[in-house]
């Protein structure tokens, strides 16, 4: 969508101040990525990816990012429609409009950068996922790929926290809520973590667009993230960027991976009869 001016609503600074969050909260901006219709029974991985910043920091990006977007005419950045050229981003595709598309993406990773964010994604690997919910109750204990690969997300990011001296319980969740399971997600970070997150949607949260790229590129990089020597082509120089910023490594969970789980008896997730 075209915009007229860069004066447009802020989602992000609606929800800090409906919220009540002092500048040195910490938030979690989380988005989900399988396929084009976001289903994951179509799809070999489920991908969610995170950046995590203090709120003084979204403050900054947000505005940054709005007003870079503004400058080419947007209201908000989609990596699928970007990439693939669909969308608000139809036609920049085309030859004439490639030192534009190379400018846009250099500028928003220098203000992922500026932000000084932090990243985390976690890969589930479905078929692997589907041969250990016939043996375990996986389902049951509202651990579909995403909701598992969004309570990995949060136990990784208050980790992360804990280990530099902070209290995990400051943190602030807020998830694209847009996606299949995102009940069974709630229901098992609030039976877990007691943890209830905070639903943004996209377009008008503008963090969520920088997690949304992140699980795209995270999307296209899949399966090749366990086998780098025999990778059938090179990393996209995208990926690239937004991982060196991020300074992360992946967690994926592959078959192997699920069963550990499922042995696991801190888990406490029953065989099925």
């Amino acid at each position: 969508m075209c915009i007229e001016n860069e004066h447009i609503y802020d989602g992000f600074e609606h929800l800090r101040r409906a919220l009540f969050l002092e500048p040195d909260t910490p938030i979690v901006m989380l988005t989900f990525y399988a396929d084009d219709a976001n289903k994951s029974h179509q799809h070999d991985y489920i991908h969610v990816a995170a950046w995590v910043g203090l709120a003084a920091q979204w403050d900054t990006f947000s505005i940054d990012w709005r007003l870079r977007l503004a400058k080419a005419r947007l209201t908000e950045f989609h990596a699928n429609e970007f990439f693939t050229g669909n969308g608000d981003f139809a036609g920049w595709n085309s030859k004439e409009r490639e030192g534009e598309r190379k400018n846009l993406l250099r500028d928003l990773i220098q203000i992922v950068d500026h932000a000084c964010l932090r990243s985390f994604i976690c890969i589930v690997h479905v078929p692997g996922w589907r041969t250990l919910n016939q043996e375990y109750c996986l389902e049951e204990r509202y651990l579909r790929p995403y909701p598992l690969a969004g309570r990995t997300i949060v136990k990784m990011a208050r980790n992360w926290w804990d280990n530099r001296g902070h209290k995990p319980d400051e943190i602030k969740y807020f998830f694209d809520q847009g996606f299949e399971d995102w009940g069974m997600l709630c229901d098992r970070l609030k039976l877990d973590l007691g943890i209830l997150p905070v639903p943004a949607n996209s377009s008008e949260v503008r963090p969520i667009q920088a997690a949304d790229w992140l699980a795209y590129e995270s999307g296209k990089e899949a399966p090749q993230y366990d086998d780098w020597e025999n990778r059938k082509r090179p990393p996209r120089a995208s990926f690239l960027a937004l991982m060196d910023l991020g300074k992360t490594e992946p967690a994926i969970f592959h078959e192997k991976d699920l069963r550990k789980l499922c042995e696991d008896p801190r888990a406490a997730i029953p065989k099925r009869q």
